[in-house]
């Protein structure tokens, strides 16, 4: 009665790890999960498949919890950790019905990780006669591609010469953008801040060097004289006789923003980002979007982005 218990609960486990497990390798399948609202996605990410699982039982949720706290503390290996699972439960049912009790497989297993530690130990040598390179390597055999494997490589060996200090890596120190659809091939080492966002204007340059950048925390919109964004103290009252007078007015109003962005230009700016908005009379002002027809560019990003 306890063997049939046991089973039971460890059956849905057993299945997860065989899911995952077949996710590792440059062979992995990929595999399609579709979310209890009916959202469908496809990927080969054994993270990803433990996440999106929704298993009632015991067992599963240790192993998702396990399997988590892993990837946050060591930053990777959890479809791994979930693989050697599966085939620590594989090898314990096997001794089971060979009689072997429950706790004297589990002493066995302690004792073979200090045997296994030990072993790697010997085999280990110092990152200083492989290289940081030849290392990060080891963790991109789910890319087939070797060449892609060797330019990663060289990606993430240049990326710790750079960040590490005195030894110590720190991961705030470094971003990794995705993109769906993305090869692998086109990934791009960029040495600053990468701003995944579509410029305000459809004709503004996507490439600019040597430039002076401005980085706003404000919204990006034409003053009006006595409201919310002038910079005066004073309450203005507007009266106006007819709409050409109000139209003049609103002219003024934007050629003072013109002189303003003129101004910025001068000055060595040619490209502008803001955490705010930019307003819809910005956008559609050409003549503001004439002021550098060649050079000048901006960019509205949300709260979450650097910088």
């Amino acid at each position: 009665m306890a063997d049939n218990a046991r089973d039971r609960l460890t059956a849905d486990a057993r299945t997860v790890c065989d899911i995952v497990r077949t996710t590792l390798g440059p062979f992995g399948a990929n595999k399609l999960v579709i979310g209890a609202e009916g959202t469908v996605t496809t990927t080969s990410s054994g993270s990803l498949v433990l996440d999106r699982l929704d298993i009632d039982n015991p067992a599963v949720s240790l192993l998702k919890t396990a399997a988590s706290d892993f990837r946050k503390t060591e930053g990777d290996g959890a479809s791994t950790l979930v693989a050697l699972t599966g085939a620590l439960l594989d090898e314990a049912s096997r001794l089971s019905e060979m009689g072997l009790h429950p706790t004297v497989i589990e002493r066995g297993f302690r004792e073979a990780v200090t045997v296994a530690c030990d072993h790697l130990d010997q085999q280990a040598r110092p990152l200083s006669t492989v290289g940081v390179e030849a290392v990060a390597r080891t963790a991109l055999t789910g890319t087939r591609n070797p060449n892609t494997r060797h330019q990663l490589g060289n990606y993430l060996a240049r990326v710790v010469d750079a960040v590490a200090q005195g030894g110590e890596f720190d991961p705030s120190m470094v971003k990794v953008s995705s993109r769906l659809g993305g090869a692998e091939a086109e990934t791009e080492l960029v040495a600053g801040v990468v701003l995944d966002r579509d410029p305000a204007a459809e004709g503004m340059p996507r490439s600019l060097h040597d430039t002076g950048v401005a980085v706003l925390t404000d919204t990006v919109d034409i003053p009006r004289y006595g409201g919310e964004r002038s910079r005066t103290d004073t309450r203005l009252s507007l009266s106006v006789e007819g709409f050409e007078d109000r139209a003049a007015f609103a002219d003024q109003e934007r050629e003072a923003f013109r002189d303003q962005l003129a101004a910025a230009v001068d000055a060595g700016c040619r490209f502008i980002v803001t955490g705010m908005a930019i307003n819809d009379s910005v956008k559609r002002d050409r003549r503001t979007r004439a002021c550098s027809p060649s050079s000048a560019s901006t960019t509205q990003t949300s709260r979450e982005s650097p910088g």
